[in-house]
């Protein structure tokens, strides 16, 4: 299996669980947009796919306003 999930009818088998990631940020500056990136380290995971750029990884922006 590997991330990001793309729903139940790409997925192979019904046991498969979205993953939970809990991240704290501290010290973001308001009113300025950051662009985050996590990804997945691990043997046989690959984060680099140039056909599938969100393989193995998730990327968002987060901006905190006053």
């Amino acid at each position: 299996h590997y991330f990001p999930y793309y729903g139940k009818k790409a997925q192979v088998g019904p046991s498969y669980s979205n993953p939970l990631v809990a991240v704290k940020f501290l010290n973001i500056t308001r009113n300025v947009e950051v662009k985050i990136v996590c990804k997945i380290i691990g043997a046989g995971i690959t984060f680099d796919n140039v056909h599938d750029p969100y393989e193995g990884k998730v990327e968002f922006k987060l901006k905190i306003e006053d």
